[in-house]
């Protein structure tokens, strides 16, 4: 293993694909990482990954070694035995003031056929074991790459008035249970989500 090229081993347990391992990234992965997003989000009836990818640097080879490159970025590779590149992920180490210790994942993806396997696991857990030292906070967004193309879905919530009024006008996190069943006599009403919990993220939905 070259320099640099350090294998996060207390991830380990995560992966059950034998002889597959997680590390950090290094600016000569770049291509590779970049392939992966292509092949991930370019959709199975034809177009350009561009159009279902929010962020066109990491399509970019360039843009992806000068965000390894530098100290903002921290990026996780998952390689298979013989050395193909099957997964990645990255995190920006704060997303705020320095003194906001807010950490964010992004880009977490797994080749289609080494899905379930526990790379995505061991990837995001590389990563919180990557920032905890600096982060006293990590945000994340778990999604499937298909989610890109799909229709976004809407939920009827389910929660106390307080829950929801002293949050209006917010961008939030809200945490539930959904209960996939239509609303009586309405088929295509809209699943409903019980709330636990309501978070702000931002004071305003443009954030």
């Amino acid at each position: 293993m070259a320099p640099g090229m350090i294998t996060l081993r207390k991830q380990t347990a995560k992966i059950k694909t034998a002889g597959h391992f997680v590390r950090r990234a290094t600016p000569e992965d770049a291509r590779s990482i970049s392939a992966l997003y292509v092949r991930i989000y370019t959709p199975g009836h034809g177009g350009d990954a561009r159009d279902y990818y929010p962020f066109p640097q990491i399509l970019s080879p360039d843009g992806v070694a000068a965000m390894i490159a530098g100290d903002e970025v921290v990026w996780l590779v998952a390689e298979s035995p013989d050395g193909t590149l099957v997964g990645s992920a990255g995190a920006v180490r704060n997303i705020g003031d320095a003194s906001d210790q807010i950490g964010e994942i992004f880009g977490v993806v797994v080749d289609a056929d080494q899905r379930r396997s526990g790379l995505g696991s061991a990837l995001v857990g590389g990563l919180v074991d990557e920032l905890a030292d600096a982060s006293k906070f990590i945000l994340t967004k778990a999604s499937p790459a298909s989610d890109a193309t799909a229709t976004p879905k809407t939920y009827r919530l389910d929660a106390d008035d307080s829950q929801l009024t002293a949050h209006v006008g917010h961008k939030v996190e809200v945490t539930g249970t959904v209960d996939a069943k239509p609303a009586p006599g309405d088929a295509a009403s809209p699943a409903k989500l019980k709330v636990a919990s309501v978070k702000m993220i931002a004071a305003s939905c443009s954030e």
